[in-house]
């Protein structure tokens, strides 16, 4: 029997690449016959992306492909890369059901909409807290109630101002830090 003995800074690494958080599913790809890529917006990590390998064929996995509809709120465990590369998800579950977001065509029109204008506008891997409250708050506020007629421009209206929010709190960080500098 062998031991494996690793420097402490490797297991040190190899221990901090899991964590747990929530997710919001913003959007997912097919690749190949039987695997998915998902994009998701994380609560301590900005934008992930995920392979998940077979989860279309797989009928006993962990992992199921109706997870993955888009702005459905997971809670992950998942190895988390800082290279840039696709991460891998091992645990996964539910936080929020949603009672009528998949079976109102109004609401899926809408959480469709917003999915593709959230795939496109957040780019962020880094943590917002108070972004993804927003988005946290603002589809089950979607999912209770059913005068929706407005909701996708109210919310891309509140979505515009806390990005120029925190764009205004990254520029007084970072003239902070320039006025401590040269002074």
């Amino acid at each position: 029997m062998k031991v494996l003995k690793l420097p402490f800074q490797k297991l040190q690494l190899l221990i901090k690449m899991i964590e747990v958080t929530k997710a919001i599913v913003i959007n997912t790809i097919k690749y190949g016959d039987t695997s998915l890529i998902a994009t998701c917006y994380t609560e301590k990590a900005g934008i992930k992306t995920y392979i998940l390998k077979g989860v279309l064929s797989s009928k006993k996995g962990k992992l199921k492909p109706a997870y993955f509809q888009p702005l459905n709120q997971l809670t992950l465990t998942a190895n988390h890369n800082n290279k840039g590369s696709l991460n891998t998800i091992r645990d996964i579950e539910v936080t929020n059901f949603y009672a009528a977001i998949y079976s109102d065509i109004k609401k899926q029109s809408i959480a469709l909409f917003l999915a593709e204008i959230l795939y496109y506008s957040i780019k962020e891997e880094e943590q917002n807290q108070s972004l993804f409250s927003y988005l946290e708050t603002s589809f089950l506020w979607l999912d209770t109630h059913h005068n929706i007629s407005n909701f996708h421009l109210l919310f891309l209206l509140n979505l515009t101002i806390i990005k120029i929010i925190n764009v205004i709190r990254i520029s007084i960080t970072n003239v902070r830090i320039l006025y401590n500098y040269y002074v």
